[in-house]
């Protein structure tokens, strides 16, 4: 997803948050990838996982204070 650009809604336990594709915090380092359970989106905007995230969770989504 890093090497493609964009952004990347990452689940947690307390909802969703946004990342720039690149951002360390998603552990795409490669060699050193983290396989998780939970759910993962990517687009090249931001504005459909926003919108995604509002819809299915009637929240907006946290942005990563790290890359965003």
């Amino acid at each position: 997803m890093g090497r493609h650009g964009g952004y990347v809604l990452a689940q947690r336990k307390d909802g969703f948050m946004l990342h720039e594709a690149s951002c360390g915090h998603l552990d795409l380092i490669p060699g050193k990838f983290s396989l998780t359970a939970r759910a993962r989106r990517w687009s090249t905007n931001q504005k459909p996982l926003v919108e995604w995230t509002e819809k299915h969770t009637g929240n907006t989504p946290l942005r990563c204070q790290s890359c965003m």
